[in-house]
């Protein structure tokens, strides 16, 4: 694998800081290889490096789908499935990413008084005028509502996983127990869905969920991936990086001003410098996070 000095000597956007790419290019590494680090940890009872509350709260996650893919059935078959689904990299992933979403939620609420269901945002959307929109978030805030419970007590409804999600999850049981485990599915009303939608609905108006503190964490993360064509589940381990780096390229990969991300990472990295951006344009930060740097 490349180390990260090389991208520093030679960064992939000219006039770039070469601290910059190279703090961007160890963080993309260590997010390659978070999935094979979680199921080491995983297996093996280690929590130091990925904090021992998420690796508790990915473990409860997966039994509690595993519960529920089991039907009532004994507890070693429950215990199989388990095991199966901690060797599913995208559904291990996906269930990474919820357990590090919940945690920056709980931060953000402890260190920016955020509230983790009905944020200013969310309020506002709530009052519009604009019927659709105020609908939409209405079921959003129930979804985050059901998000905050599920969270709290490790559960993960098989409702609320993403299609592609919920297809890798029905991977770990026999086939002619699938269309029963899948029965009611509605992927419009998982709150991932809502939250997207909600962004969408927004319009120009987006810009408002690009500020963790006005927006809450759940439409932060959403708004952020939408704006750089990232999947959700990449962008919320990427703004895990302790020194804010991938959160502030990200942050003007989506055309948002010095001042402004400037004030996102003071709440969501209150401990961390503000990186170099002032030579990178909008359009360069997409670049870096297309490039060795910045890929997925």
């Amino acid at each position: 694998m490349t180390s990260p000095s090389a991208f520093a000597t030679e960064p992939a956007v000219p006039g770039l800081d070469p601290r910059l790419a190279h703090d961007l290019a160890r963080a993309a590494m260590a997010r390659q290889g978070a999935g094979a680090v979680l199921r080491h940890l995983l297996a093996h009872d280690e929590g130091d490096l990925f904090g021992e509350e998420v690796i508790a709260r990915v473990r409860g996650m997966i039994a509690d789908v595993a519960r529920q893919l089991a039907a009532g059935a004994e507890d070693a078959a429950s215990q199989k499935i388990a095991a199966v689904l901690a060797e599913a990299p995208a559904f291990l992933g996906h269930v990474h990413a919820l357990a590090l979403e919940w945690r920056a939620t709980t931060r953000l609420q402890a260190t920016a008084a955020v509230p983790p269901v009905l944020s200013p945002l969310v309020q506002a959307l709530v009052a519009s005028t604009w019927a659709d929109t105020a609908d939409t978030a209405m079921r959003f805030l129930a979804a985050q509502a059901r998000f905050a419970r599920n969270a709290a007590r490790m559960e993960l409804p098989l409702a609320e996983l993403p299609a592609e999600i919920l297809h890798a999850a029905l991977g770990a049981i026999p086939a002619e127990a699938r269309a029963k485990a899948a029965m009611g599915y509605d992927e419009g009303a998982t709150r991932i869905a809502l939250a997207a939608r909600l962004v969408v609905a927004m319009g120009a108006g987006a810009v408002a969920a690009l500020a963790p503190d006005h927006a809450g964490y759940a439409l932060f993360a959403s708004a952020l991936a939408a704006a750089t064509g990232r999947g959700r589940d990449e962008t919320l381990l990427a703004l895990q990086d302790p020194d804010g780096v991938q959160a502030a390229v990200m942050l003007r990969a989506a055309r948002q001003p010095l001042a402004a991300i400037a004030t996102a990472l003071c709440v969501t990295h209150p401990d961390a410098p503000v990186p170099p951006l002032a030579t990178v344009s909008p359009e360069a930060a997409r670049a870096l996070l297309l490039g060795p740097g910045g890929a997925a």
